[in-house]
């Protein structure tokens, strides 16, 4: 129960503080973004609506917490057709759909886009004697309350909701070379 309560603590903690720095950017740099990408963490209404007010628009990773988003999302993907399309070894099938009402506290609609992407890879075979083809599956679901093309194309959307791990791993993957080179540096 306590470790419970202090996750919670902390979540909310990072939402207010999350909300607070991106009030200050807002204010005093206008015009340095336009959209604003963040995980699960930032799909909150409360930081939708502040970026509306502030004209920004937001993308953020959709998890089962957001049940009604998440539901509407899968059954929706049931009825339509995929968009289809190959990007080196990664085959895509994405779905791309504008919900409403169906987020408590939010009542604009967002676009909730469903991406699953195979990736094969040539492994070695498990009796060591060649080589065979292994394929990951991963699913993603985004929403945004980018409803225009203005990011182009459903590939190019889909390359930029991705876009968020390449910077944090590109970012903590240099930070970690830096501190781990400070500490030989100190030693």
């Amino acid at each position: 129960m306590c470790l419970i309560l202090s996750q919670y603590c902390l979540v909310s903690l990072k939402v207010t503080s999350s909300y607070r720095l991106i009030e200050r950017v807002c204010k005093n740099y206008p015009k340095a973004f336009k959209v604003v990408i963040g995980d699960a963490l930032y799909l909150n209404e409360k930081i939708f609506k502040l970026l509306d007010a502030h004209h920004k628009k937001t993308i953020a990773v959709l998890k089962e917490e957001r049940r009604q988003l998440f539901e509407e999302a899968n059954k929706l993907s049931l009825l339509s057709k995929p968009k289809i399309y190959q990007d080196k070894k990664t085959t895509y099938r994405v779905w791309d759909h504008t919900i409403s009402g169906c987020w408590d506290g939010y009542d604009k609609n967002v676009r909730v886009i469903v991406s699953e992407e195979t990736t094969t890879k040539r492994v070695h075979a498990k009796d060591g004697k060649g080589w065979e083809q292994k394929s990951q599956v991963s699913n993603w679901m985004w929403v945004t309350n980018l409803l225009d093309d203005s990011m182009g194309d459903l590939k190019n959307t889909v390359r930029i909701c991705h876009s968020r791990w390449q910077i944090e791993n590109k970012c903590f993957r240099r930070n970690s070379k830096y501190l781990e080179g400070r500490s030989y540096l100190q030693a």
